[in-house]
């Protein structure tokens, strides 16, 4: 338990903090006609929610005890926002009128890179507090 909730509040932490800089500083890239000038954070929110408990409960399950947390954390971060992030740019790009761009291939990337940094810091989690 002590594994799982230092786990998700530190990822769900930087997952906001991350998102929050990169998307502050890409703002006029994202601006469409169908943008909300006032975005729902309380769905964002959730949504980094359920992503963070996901991962923090998945990877002890896929992962169990390894002496290389860093390098299989990046590896189960990246995959897991591949499987996030990968198809609902699709389904964004496809269902609305949101242009693919450079950001689009920008957006994935940055979503890939901070899924890897979140499995890193569920890698420590699981190795500090030595969950199997």
């Amino acid at each position: 338990m002590k594994y799982f909730a230092a786990s998700f509040l530190l990822t769900f932490i930087a997952s906001n903090v991350l998102n929050g800089l990169y998307y502050g500083f890409t703002a006029d890239f994202h601006a469409f006609a169908m943008t909300k000038p006032k975005p729902r954070m309380d769905f964002l929110m959730i949504n980094h929610a359920v992503f963070v408990g996901m991962m923090s409960y998945l990877y002890p399950h896929f992962l169990g005890s390894t002496t290389n947390y860093w390098k299989r954390g990046v590896w189960f971060g990246m995959c897991m926002g591949v499987i996030m992030f990968v198809p609902s740019a699709f389904v964004v790009r496809g269902a609305w009128e949101v242009p693919v761009t450079f950001f689009f291939s920008i957006d994935i990337v940055f979503h890939i890179v901070v899924s890897g940094i979140l499995g890193v810091i569920i890698g420590v989690m699981h190795q500090k507090f030595s969950v199997t």
